[in-house]
Formats: C-alpha cells, sequence, structure tokens
C-alpha cells in the first residue's frame, strides 16, 4: 500500500476496516515492524508514516504462530501540505509584506518557520522574515526569485514530526 508522511493508518485498514478484528483477522494479534523508523506500530495495529521509505508490518496471532499477516508500506516522500503563492510587481523604492496561504489534510498542523532569500538582491531584498510572509523593498528594475526554506510541524499520535519544503515565487520590479 502506499502511504503519506505524518498520517496514521489501522492495519485492518488495509482490508478496508478501522479494526483488524473487522478485517476478519483473528483477536490478539502481535504487531511488528521492519523498519520502526519509517513506521511504528502499537499494540492496537496503529502504525503512523514518519519517514520515507518501505517497511514491512507484521501481525502474528498467538492461536496461530506460523500464520502471518502482512502489509507492504511505501511511504512516499511528500510534505503534507500545499500552499497558493502568487509572483507580484513593485515599482522601484516601494516596500511591502508578500506571502502565501497554506493549507493541510491535518489538524494539528503548524508553520513554524520560513527563511526567505531572494536571487538577485540588487533588485529586490528580503528584510523582515516571518513563517508565511517577508518584506520585500524592490531597489531597481529587473526580476528576482524569492525563495524560502519552509519548516512544519505536524502533531501526530506518534509525537511531533518536522518536514522541510520549499517555496518560491517571482517579483517583477518596474521602474
Amino acid at each position: 500500500m502506499s502511504a503519506e508522511l505524518g498520517r496514521g493508518y489501522s492495519f485492518g485498514g488495509q482490508w478496508g476496516n478501522l479494526n483488524p478484528s473487522d478485517a476478519g483477522l483473528p483477536a490478539g494479534l502481535t504487531y511488528s515492524s521492519s523498519n520502526s523508523s519509517v513506521a511504528p506500530i502499537n499494540s492496537s495495529g496503529w502504525f503512523t508514516i514518519l519517514s520515507p521509505g518501505t517497511v514491512v508490518l507484521t501481525a502474528v496471532s498467538p492461536q496461530e504462530p506460523n500464520v502471518h499477516y502482512t502489509i507492504t508500506v511505501q511511504a512516499k516522500n511528500e510534505v503534507p501540505w500545499d500552499y497558493q503563492l502568487d509572483g507580484i510587481t513593485l515599482s522601484v523604492g516601494q516596500s511591502r509584506y508578500h506571502g502565501f496561504s497554506s493549507y493541510s489534510l491535518y489538524t494539528n498542523f503548524t508553520i513554524t518557520s520560513t527563511v526567505w532569500s531572494s536571487s538577485n538582491p540588487s533588485v529586490v531584498t528580503v528584510g523582515d522574515q516571518e513563517p508565511t510572509s517577508c518584506q520585500l523593498t524592490a531597489n531597481a528594475p529587473g526580476t528576482a526569485t524569492i525563495s524560502g526554506v519552509v519548516t512544519l510541524r505536524v502533531d501526530s499520535q506518534e509525537g511531533v514530526l518536522t518536514f522541510t519544503d520549499n517555496v518560491s515565487f517571482q517579483v517583477t520590479v518596474n521602474a
């Protein structure tokens, strides 16, 4: 199965049910993960994707120790969020804040910081920096790409997960 970073899943969910017993699996299963740094699994069969990679999750019944139920999980290397960020046009000497709107499928999602930079500081400089915006000052006619390295935080059942992603937008400066 394919899974997303930061998301939690039920072992029984592989068969379309939230509880392993609802999926027709025997009671009292013991769960294990081939790589708990990718996806640890708890005693209830709940696992959370912590990092990209492949992991094999196994459930064994004490009544049938030779029967193993397995799921191979491929964790995607995608940050669990998206954003809206448009380019802007400024005039020489103009200064303003410009930022982005973000959204995520996760309720406990926070953008903790963004480090902004300009590809062409002679045209546009970056001043004050906030997690979702930065102050821009237009210095000379031309174009520059403003890039941001964004740090995101998701509070999950497995604890706090931190992700890093990149955003950018184009600034055109008119005389």
